[in-house]
């Protein structure tokens, strides 16, 4: 998310900023970000990149203009550029939530699952009823392989939000992993009740109920996945392991080579 400052400039002046029918103040920070903030919106980020540099350029304490530069260069895939702009806002303020969430987010996405853990300790510490924060804590968790923990989190993020149906699908995966399968398909049945066209809950379901031999079950589960995103080739492989269980053959290999068209491994 982007932030505009409190004097954003009219939409229709950002057009024609944008359009270059006027010239904008070259020594106005604020405008500079504002600017910046348009082109982003629009995903333009290498332009928008270049307005919020100006903008600091001219007044480097400038921590809005630091923030979304730091969004921008995470749309762009540039995270640890974008860690470098958040660590600047943690700097000013230490209990920026969302430059600490955002910075927790990049170091994810590098594969620092350790240091994006760390991110999330702050953002609970500082608040300790962001749903959010406990959600991608249990998934730092999950991608360190301490499923336990990360079950904890899930639990936090669905007490505080019982309608966090991300929370509620990753404890059904979490539950899964540890063999668990009758408490994960009781959570997947809870994020269906709260969202019934969550394909890839309906998915996750059918998995479990493979698991548990229940193929009758898991193909009404695959169906419902199918029907709800059909350009998903791992929903049609699932529906045709099931069908093959059931020895409907014919059924299983048209599920198999709708995969197989949608360049899912077969």
């Amino acid at each position: 998310m982007f932030f505009y400052t409190s004097e954003v400039i009219q939409l229709e002046h950002l057009e024609d900023i944008e359009s270059q029918e006027i010239e904008i103040d070259y020594q106005d920070a604020v405008l500079w970000n504002n600017k910046g903030m348009f082109l982003g919106d629009r995903g333009k980020c290498e332009e928008a990149i270049k307005c919020f540099d100006k903008a600091i350029e001219l007044d480097p304490s400038y921590m809005i203009a630091w923030y979304n530069k730091g969004f921008a260069l995470y749309s762009a895939g540039e995270y640890e550029d974008a860690i470098k702009c958040y660590n600047r806002v943690i700097e000013q303020n230490p209990s920026d939530i969302d430059a600490w969430s955002n910075k927790g987010l990049a170091n994810y996405r590098l594969g620092k699952y350790n240091e994006s853990l760390e991110c999330w300790d702050v953002v609970i510490e500082i608040n300790p009823l962001d749903a959010t924060a406990w959600y991608c804590r249990g998934v730092s968790l999950d991608a360190l392989n301490r499923i336990e923990e990360s079950i904890l989190c899930y639990d936090n993020a669905i007490e505080i939000n019982p309608s966090f149906t991300k929370a509620w699908n990753n404890m059904g995966l979490a539950k899964y992993c540890l063999g668990r399968y009758n408490e994960s398909i009781k959570c997947y049945e809870k994020a269906i009740e709260i969202d019934p066209v969550y394909a890839v809950v309906w998915n996750n379901k059918g998995t479990t109920l493979t698991a548990l031999g229940s193929y009758d079950e898991a193909l009404v589960a695959f169906d419902q996945a199918v029907k709800l995103d059909p350009l998903q080739g791992v929903f049609w492989y699932n529906k045709g392991i099931a069908l093959h269980a059931l020895h409907h053959d014919t059924k299983a290999g048209a599920a198999f080579a709708m995969a197989a068209e949608l360049r899912y491994p077969v």
